[in-house]
């Protein structure tokens, strides 16, 4: 008994329609038509939404070191007194006010009003701390409240912006006190 292949047996049966070459090089097209057709489809559909995803993902990236140097910023200027005297203050509040407008410039408008908040509040306390040399208030309010409620407002606002959904409870800013 003879052994032959289905493209040989094809081939044989209908040799009289189609010659084999033919019919090889049809089979060929219509893989090659195939591939094609799939090749445009991941260039017009998949290719564009990864770009997107890639894109979004390195803004996310800018973004998170733009809110981290600005939180850190914020934090240092609170704590010049420790660091030491008026013009590291002043240093640090212009550092701070410098990545905010970093953060101005990337972020949502509810984010960065948020932050802008934070500075305003947290610049008020850095001058208090200097020409007073405490954190209490004349009535012995600890003045750094304000601030923790500010900063706990903007952290959560930048997660929610990066996608972080999570909201944080008590995240807060250390400030050390000179006594």
């Amino acid at each position: 008994m003879e052994t032959i292949t289905a493209c040989e047996n094809v081939c044989r049966d209908f040799s009289v329609l189609i010659s084999p070459e033919v019919f090889q090089g049809l089979l060929t097209l219509a893989a090659a038509f195939v591939a094609g057709l799939f090749a445009r489809h991941i260039a017009t559909n998949v290719y564009p939404v990864q770009k997107e995803k890639d894109r979004d993902l390195k803004i996310d990236e800018e973004k998170r070191e733009i809110f981290r140097d600005y939180l850190k910023s914020v934090e240092r200027m609170l704590n010049f007194n420790v660091l030491g005297g008026e013009r590291e203050q002043v240093e640090a509040i212009l550092v701070c006010k410098g990545c905010l407008n970093e953060v101005m410039l990337f972020s949502k408008r509810e984010t960065a009003q948020l932050m802008l908040d934070l500075f305003l509040e947290a610049e008020k306390l850095a001058i208090h701390i200097l020409t007073e040399g405490k954190l209490y208030d004349v009535d012995g309010n600890l003045l750094v409240n304000s601030v923790r409620q500010k900063f706990e407002a903007s952290m959560n606002a930048a997660r929610l912006e990066l996608r972080q959904t999570d909201n944080l409870q008590g995240v807060g800013i250390t400030i050390v006190d000179r006594k």
